[in-house]
């Protein structure tokens, strides 16, 4: 990702998903003045340290061509959650952690399909409540849609990977 950020540009944490940067600002901690960029997300505001920008966390919103990589992932077979809930939950945090739109397609393809044929977990409803969310909020930005639209396209791909 490049190094400098501009006020409007869209970006994608790991932890906070979607934002856009708002500003520059400069705060001192530990005695140690340091720049950072304002990020403001539909839920909250943070700053990210502008010599930290290139880390794993962040990453520039998916182009087109992601989308309709992840779009293909979700239409195809889904593979099948592990029985021990244990390992359900390392996979989550994991994909969660990749910060991959794709890897998000295939989790949430997965966790539809398993909650077709099994109940879901409260984590693993949340997840899929969360990676939903997410991701209609970053097509919406990288398709100039609304995020409603994005998220009833996504919802009438899954369903109909489902009834097929």
């Amino acid at each position: 990702m490049e190094t400098k950020l501009s006020k409007g540009d869209w970006i994608v944490h790991a932890n906070y998903g979607l934002g856009q940067v708002v500003g520059e600002d400069k705060k001192a901690l530990g005695g140690v003045e340091k720049e950072y960029y304002k990020v403001k997300t539909q839920a909250a505001v943070y700053w990210l340290q502008k010599n930290r920008v290139d880390a794993e966390t962040i990453r520039e919103v998916a182009s087109e061509y992601k989308f309709k990589k992840a779009l293909k992932a979700l239409k195809a077979s889904p593979t099948e959650m592990n029985k021990d809930y244990r390992k359900r939950r390392a996979r989550i945090n994991e994909v969660m952690t990749s910060n991959s739109v794709i890897e998000f397609a295939e989790l949430m393809r997965d966790l539809y399909w398993h909650r077709r044929s099994k109940s879901l977990n409260d984590v693993e409803k949340r997840t899929l409540d969360l990676l939903k969310k997410r991701f209609a909020r970053e097509w919406s930005v990288a398709a100039e849609i609304q995020e409603e639209a994005a998220l009833t396209r996504l919802e009438n791909v899954l369903g109909a990977a489902v009834k097929n």
